[in-house]
């Protein structure tokens, strides 16, 4: 189940995440099946272990 982020994030957003063993891969993955619905975002992300 993944949850729909259009309701929580709107094109230009700036966010932020947790990295390593505090990444939230299930948010990581999420954002990237959701990207075009969501829009243009900036994101911090250092490695990612999300394997996308």
């Amino acid at each position: 189940m993944s949850i729909d982020l259009t309701r929580y994030l709107r094109r230009g957003d700036r966010i932020v995440w947790g990295q390593a063993c505090g990444e939230p891969t299930s948010l990581v993955e999420a954002l990237i099946a959701q990207a075009d619905a969501i829009g243009d975002l900036s994101a911090f992300a250092a490695t990612s272990f999300s394997g996308l």
